[in-house]
Formats: C-alpha cells, sequence, structure tokens
C-alpha cells in the first residue's frame, strides 16, 4: 500500500538522538564559515543575505526561521532581524530585513 502523503526530511528543529547530536557537529565545526552579507535598503526595509556552508542546508526546514532559531544555528546578528524570504535555488542562503528606524511598517509572514 503506497501513500500520497508527502515525505518529510528532518530538519534541525523536528530531530532528535543522533540525528540533532550529528547536526551539531557539523554546526560546530563550520559556524565560522557563515557569511554575512553588507547591508542594503530601500525606503522601509533595511536587507541583508547570510549564506550558510553547503553542510547547513540539510538542517533547514522548508519554512522561515525565527530569530531564536538562527541563534540554535549559529547566525549571529544585531536583534530585530526578520528571515522573511525563502531563496528556493539557494535554501542555504537565507534573506533577512528589518524596519528603517523611524519607519513605521507592517509585516506579513
Amino acid at each position: 500500500m503506497s501513500s500520497d502523503a508527502p515525505v518529510q526530511r528532518a530538519d534541525f528543529f523536528s530531530c532528535n538522538g543522533s540525528t540533532r547530536e550529528g547536526f551539531l557537529r557539523i554546526i560546530a565545526h563550520v559556524k565560522a564559515k557563515i557569511d554575512y552579507s553588507e547591508r542594503y535598503r530601500d525606503d522601509k526595509w533595511e536587507y541583508r543575505h547570510v549564506r550558510l556552508p553547503r553542510q547547513y542546508e540539510s538542517m533547514l526546514p522548508s519554512r522561515l526561521i525565527t530569530e531564536e532559531e538562527c541563534r540554535m544555528l549559529g547566525i549571529t546578528q544585531s536583534p530585530g532581524w526578520e528571515h522573511y524570504m525563502i531563496h528556493r535555488p539557494e535554501p542555504w542562503v537565507l534573506l533577512f530585513r528589518r524596519p528603517l528606524e523611524g519607519v513605521a511598517t507592517t509585516t506579513t509572514s
């Protein structure tokens, strides 16, 4: 009997045991290779992207991640950055934004 349900892969945030320990070893080994872009902006937002080492690809969920989850992955940036879009061609490139100071914005997720 076959199932038409999509197969869920284990990402860092949904696994435990030896799989999670393996992910933690990868993070400890490669987090120094995380590349942070320069900041760029438009009239409302400041943006940056973070390029993770390719070893992170299997750890990333297919959803946006929270600021706390970013820190768990070894991403360090000042508070307030929002992961706002998944770059499907390169899922290890995370796109972040935060409102410019003094500009009122509303976010949609």
